[in-house]
């Protein structure tokens, strides 16, 4: 993500928010482990909405990364996996 800033003397200079960089690989790297465990356990995208509470579009547009996933929604997927948050999470360092 590109933004532009202005300075003390008003000229633009451009930066990049690096953060919002680091967060959405770090989404992306979960993101990748929900499918690894989803795989393993022979469930289906909708199957594993359903387990989680969650609609299975929203499950869906996750797994094409049209959609941000939140941090209740990983514990959610984690918790219909079988698995501790965490392990969703283990990777992103």
């Amino acid at each position: 993500m590109l933004t532009i800033t202005r300075t003390s003397k008003g000229a633009a200079e451009p930066f990049t928010d690096w953060s919002a960089e680091l967060r959405a690989v770090k989404a992306r790297k979960a993101v990748r482990r929900v499918r690894e465990f989803r795989l393993e356990r022979g469930l289906s995208q909708e199957k594993l909405a359903e387990l989680s509470n969650l609609h299975r579009n929203y499950v869906g547009g996750v797994a094409r990364g049209e959609r941000n996933i939140g941090l209740l929604n990983i514990v959610a997927m984690a918790h219909a996996l079988g698995v501790k948050p965490m392990k969703l999470l283990e990777t992103l360092n």
